[in-house]
């Protein structure tokens, strides 16, 4: 058994919370950002997006381009341990 401080417990409860509202999903790597051209940045979202397609999205792109969590949204990629 871990033994987990509050932080890192409140962020465990926080994750799960948002899997069950469809706002996020475990991911055991994490896609590069389908809008960085020639770069390798790691996206963190999968999402549709203001274009229409849906796609992998890091921060920076998620904020310009993505249209929220959710259902029929998007889902916030967490990195499994």
């Amino acid at each position: 058994m871990h033994d987990l401080n509050a932080v890192e417990y409140d962020r465990l409860l926080a994750e799960a919370e948002a899997v069950k509202k469809h706002e996020a999903v475990r991911v055991q790597t994490l896609p590069l950002c389908d809008m960085c051209k020639g770069f390798t940045t790691k996206a963190h979202y999968d999402c549709k997006t203001t274009d229409g397609p849906w796609g992998y999205l890091c921060e920076k792109h998620f904020r310009s381009n993505g249209m929220g969590l959710g259902l029929g949204l998007g889902q916030r990629l967490i990195l499994e341990d």
